[in-house]
């Protein structure tokens, strides 16, 4: 992904995505300058939901109106396809 392409997805998601500062952690190492990013405060409690967003926008018309299978795999929950197909008003097929 170039800059182009991640300043034109901050765009998309824009809206659909909370933002999550940097939070500092010196106590996981009080010698180095920690920071974490808590995606867990996203909707879906995941940081995936960013790739299903952005994924989802990107489809053609005929691609929406045919819906979008979501099949899970791991950790990657379907909440975050359905939680995204549903704010689009699209078919999800679980």
């Amino acid at each position: 992904m170039n800059l182009d392409e991640l300043y034109k997805a901050r765009y998309v998601l824009n809206g659909i995505i909370r933002r999550t500062d940097l939070v500092q952690a010196p106590r996981l190492n009080p010698d180095a300058d920690i920071y974490l990013k808590p995606e867990n405060l996203q909707v879906t409690g995941s940081f995936k939901v960013r790739g299903a967003c952005y994924k989802i926008s990107q489809l053609s018309d005929e691609e929406k109106a045919r819906g979008v299978i979501d099949f899970p795999i791991g950790q990657f929950l379907f909440t975050e396809i359905s939680e995204e197909c549903r704010m689009r008003r699209l078919q999800c097929h679980p």
